[in-house]
């Protein structure tokens, strides 16, 4: 397993003094991680080599209901989710999960989601193979993004969590709105609303189409 440091140096086990020297960039995970309660040990984690355009942040994930990481956000700032009372219930499938090990991606670190993804549905991504931010990903990316820069993501767009579905199909999305983070759902062409059976706020402010995209990950 290689493990490829932020600075661009790579790491390799079985070699040098016979031990994995542990990358910063993973030691502030786990910083992350203990700052919230969780005591993890991330050394195992294969991080994949960082793509070399654009800006772009590491996700470590680590198994975590998205209600406990939900709530762990409203600890930390304002959240909205209308009538949705247990987010595991309304959100159960992911493209990927930590539920046997913690998993590490990379993804397009913007404020906003990028141009690049406009006007592309859920099925579409699917389609073409392109991996995008679940749910999962987009909340705790969100929540180290505001514990760095006490900013929020998506203050003018929507991202669209395309590598999740809801219990009924839709797919999750999730924007900052009103001092509030928002979690919402649309259709998987996203061009038909919500018909607001959760009591989420699907379209707050009118938006229309290429206002919800997807945020692209590196696996």
């Amino acid at each position: 397993m290689y493990i490829f440091r932020s600075d661009g140096a790579i790491s390799v086990p079985g070699h040098g003094l016979g031990r994995r020297e542990k990358p910063e960039i993973v030691v502030g995970w786990e910083n992350f991680y203990r700052d919230r309660g969780r005591k993890v040990d991330l050394s195992g984690v294969a991080i994949p080599r960082k793509p070399l355009l654009r800006q772009w942040r590491l996700l470590i994930v680590i198994k975590m209901l998205n209600e406990r990481l939900y709530q762990q956000c409203k600890e930390e700032y304002p959240c909205y989710r209308g009538n949705i009372t247990d987010l595991d219930r309304w959100a159960p499938h992911h493209e990927r999960t930590a539920e046997a090990n913690p998993y590490a991606i990379w993804v397009l670190d913007t404020p906003e989601p990028h141009k690049e993804l406009t006007d592309l549905s859920a099925i579409e991504l699917r389609r073409q193979g392109i991996p995008t931010e679940t749910l999962t990903e987009r909340m705790l990316h969100g929540l180290r993004f505001y514990t760095e820069t006490e900013n929020h993501l998506d203050k003018r767009l929507m991202t669209l969590c395309a590598g999740s579905r809801n219990h009924v199909g839709l797919v999750p999305m999730v924007y900052h709105h009103g001092g509030e983070m928002c979690i919402s759902s649309t259709s998987d062409h996203y061009v038909e609303q919500n018909n607001s059976d959760d009591g989420c706020r699907a379209d707050p402010l009118g938006w229309k189409g290429d206002i919800r995209r997807a945020r692209r990950v590196k696996i």
